[in-house]
């Protein structure tokens, strides 16, 4: 068994005109103040592959299928689990995560969002506020840059992150 538990991170967003507007969520057993992104772990039994949880997550948490296309960044980083991650979920049975980061874009309304037991709250708000507001907000900044990157149509190299060893993008052949 790998000491750090394959995890997917599911950056939604949803465009409003020219406009990006990014989805926070909280757990029940967070405070207040504690903010992350979608966040699940792969399933061996369900998941092809990272892709399909990166889609189911926020299908089963956020109890819609309005949702377009979905952007593998290839960007990874291992994770120890703190101290407090290790007090709520006591038998985890892994030193960490390593979390695979994905972007998908939702496009129905708010009001179509039907929160799972899962989570207490959701919102969307600007890329500065999420990076202000979120647990590890150190790592999204070249996950936001990659999934600008895969919109405009550059084709990226993958990035695996212990320490934010990160390599440019590289323009699309073909296109």
């Amino acid at each position: 068994m790998s000491i750090y538990r394959p995890t997917v991170a599911s950056v939604v967003y949803k465009r409003t005109g020219s406009e990006r507007f990014y989805a926070m969520v909280q757990k029940p057993n967070w405070d207040a103040h504690e903010w992350g992104i979608i966040q699940g772990a792969f399933e061996v039994d369900s998941d092809r592959n990272h892709k399909d949880t990166a889609r189911r997550e926020p299908r089963e948490e956020l109890g819609t299928l309005l949702f377009g296309q979905c952007i593998n960044t290839r960007i990874s980083v291992q994770r120890p689990f703190q101290q407090k991650t290790r007090e709520r979920y006591p038998d985890q049975g892994y030193a960490g995560k390593e979390v695979h980061y994905f972007g998908l874009e939702f496009i129905g309304e708010e009001s179509d969002i039907r929160l799972s037991d899962e989570l207490s709250a959701v919102c969307f708000v600007t890329q500065e506020e999420l990076l202000a507001r979120i647990k590890y907000a150190d790592e999204l900044p070249p996950v936001l840059t990659r999934i600008e990157e895969e919109r405009a149509g550059e084709r990226c190299g993958s990035i695996y992150i212990p320490g934010f060893n990160l390599t440019r993008a590289q323009p699309a052949l073909g296109r």
